[in-house]
């Protein structure tokens, strides 16, 4: 979509010879400014770096969500094991 943008500015453009940057490293956003193409490559590297941040912190949730679920699951069967041995016991005494 960008490049359809780059290659319109371009031919619109071409008689601006005293440019800042030539018009193959710019870029148009979706409101029509035009950005040059350090500007677009830094805003995606930071829209990138926000995304890697969103899913790792994601994935701290669950994981760490994971391991309380794994730990309520131990006790629940640790508490149910204590219970099992107490009931044989009590068999046990109650046969002899």
């Amino acid at each position: 979509m960008y490049a359809v943008y780059t290659v319109i500015l371009m031919k619109c453009c071409r008689a601006l010879h005293n440019a800042r940057a030539p018009l193959w490293l710019c870029q148009v956003t979706r409101d029509g400014r035009v950005v040059s193409e350090t500007t677009y490559k830094l805003n995606c590297l930071k829209r990138d770096n926000w995304r890697r941040a969103q899913d790792t912190l994601a994935r701290a949730v669950v994981n760490e969500a994971i391991d309380v679920e794994h730990m309520r699951q131990a006790e629940f069967m640790r508490k149910l094991e204590e219970v099992a041995k107490a009931q044989a016991v009590q068999r046990i005494r109650v046969r002899l």
